[in-house]
């Protein structure tokens, strides 16, 4: 990992000249227009005849690395246009330019970062996260309730976690100090908040329940108003983070009951589902997204390796609402009985959560 702390100031982007894809490297460093060019096989005369631009508006841009910013909107689209490589470029260079930005909070807040680097970093899904934190040390909530939300969808989920966690993998390393300002925020507004509000607010009370250390009695209840569907999702969020990281299976017991019981936490159940298993647009009135092919994604890991107090969560509660949403397909079967057949075989101790697993396991198998 890269390192960048009070003593490197802001960091230069990391160099990737040979990506052109957004996944290829974690930052992307200027490049001139003719070697982009150059990289889909295209000379200066190509892209003249191609884009139909002047050759001497093309030459001012052609060498310069700064060629982006000093080009017309209409320009920018014609090249565009006939040159391939440009696209995934631009769009790295937006998460790089955002990056910095965010380095330079950091740097001027004294705390250390650690970047990844090398294939397998998503680079809007740490962009993303990075903001997060920016926007938590700032204290701008606008920004933190708006990014939160954006994150919100399993692929973006692991970079959040590096914001909140610690340990030498994670961007702060052993730094807590991310994570207990967070604590001291208060969001609030949830009355009138839009979903992505609301779910913005949620996702910070599920990290710091997750990885903080809350209190027990400051968890909001499950709601008694039919209608409060977004304090049953900051209720969900706090519940899950807690099963996490407590390993809890009373809890797990409880809110499977509160599911069974009331029709609003059992609504925002479903939507929750929905909408962090498919990656949708949240639905800013809180209705039902239709199910897609993506909403198993994912659930075979976290059925293998997480605690056995979610992996009851996912038999007793999520994975009942998940079939009633949309059937699960036979691979998918199959899988998850082999994992589950696994965990049975090394031991589930609590008697009900095991037994929910059991019950689950011979439902797949059938």
């Amino acid at each position: 990992m890269q390192k960048y702390g009070k003593t490197r100031g802001v960091p230069p982007p990391v160099a990737d000249p040979g990506g052109t894809n957004a996944q290829a490297g974690f930052l992307i460093e200027p490049v001139a227009l003719c070697d982009l060019a150059q990289r889909a096989g295209l000379g200066f005369a190509d892209v003249v005849a191609l884009a139909e631009i002047p050759s001497t508006t093309l030459n001012r841009l052609w060498k310069d690395p700064g060629w982006a910013a000093k080009s017309t909107g209409a320009t920018l689209q014609l090249l565009l246009d006939v040159v391939p490589t440009l696209a995934a470029y631009l769009e790295g260079r937006a998460f790089a330019l955002r990056v910095e930005q965010y380095m330079h909070v950091f740097a001027t807040s004294g705390i250390t970062v650690r970047l990844p680097r090398g294939e397998g970093v998503q680079i809007s899904a740490m962009s993303n996260a990075l903001g997060v934190a920016a926007a938590i040390i700032t204290c701008d909530t606008t920004q933190l309730k708006r990014r939160l939300a954006l994150g919100w969808v399993r692929g973006h989920d692991p970079s959040i976690d590096a914001v909140f966690a610690t340990g030498p993998d994670n961007l702060f390393g052993e730094d807590r100090s991310v994570l207990v300002s967070a604590s001291k925020l208060r969001l609030g507004g949830r009355e009138s908040a839009s979903s992505a509000d609301i779910v913005g607010i949620g996702v910070l009370a599920h990290k710091i329940a997750k990885y903080g250390e809350l209190d027990n009695s400051s968890v909001e209840r499950a709601p008694a108003d039919r209608n409060d569907i977004r304090s049953a999702f900051i209720h969900r969020s706090l519940t899950i983070g807690g099963v996490l990281r407590d390993g809890d299976p009373d809890v797990v017991l409880r809110y499977r009951r509160e599911v069974e019981t009331n029709p609003i936490i059992a609504r925002n159940e479903a939507w929750s589902l929905l909408t962090y298993g498919s990656g949708q647009r949240l639905p800013g009135d809180f209705s039902l997204p239709a199910a897609t092919s993506k909403l198993y994604s994912g659930i075979l890991r976290d059925a293998a390796v997480l605690n056995d107090a979610y992996l009851g969560y996912l038999a007793a509660t999520a994975l009942p609402i998940l079939w009633m949403l949309q059937p699960p397909s036979p691979v998918f079967r199959v899988r998850l009985t082999e994992i589950l057949d696994r965990r049975l075989s090394s031991g589930v101790e609590e008697r009900q959560l095991r037994n929910a697993v059991s019950e689950l396991y011979r439902r797949f198998k059938d």
